[in-house]
């Protein structure tokens, strides 16, 4: 009975962060179509991710197991599927 009193939070805090992960891949998504029609907004992004501490900061967070497993189970996730879907119509 203690492990799963124990346990309850753990999968809150997960569903917590999987839904934080879906809202902030939604605002990626949203802003990568952006700079696709801002030029300007665009240029941004491309000097961004020449900014070498902005990348190794992104792929020290990309090779933390646990924001791996996140991005898994949330790429395989009916909500993920579907904002993918809106951002190609």
């Amino acid at each position: 009975v203690a492990t799963v009193l124990l346990c309850s939070p753990c999968r809150a805090q997960d569903a917590q962060a999987r839904e934080q992960a879906l809202r902030d891949m939604q605002i990626g998504m949203q802003g990568l179509q952006q700079a696709g029609e801002d030029p300007a907004l665009l240029a941004q992004l491309m000097r961004d991710m020449q900014d070498p501490e902005l990348m190794q900061e992104a792929q020290k967070m990309m090779r933390d197991p646990t924001w791996q497993k996140q991005m898994k189970e949330l790429q395989n996730s009916k909500d993920f599927k579907e904002s993918v879907k809106k951002t190609r119509d």
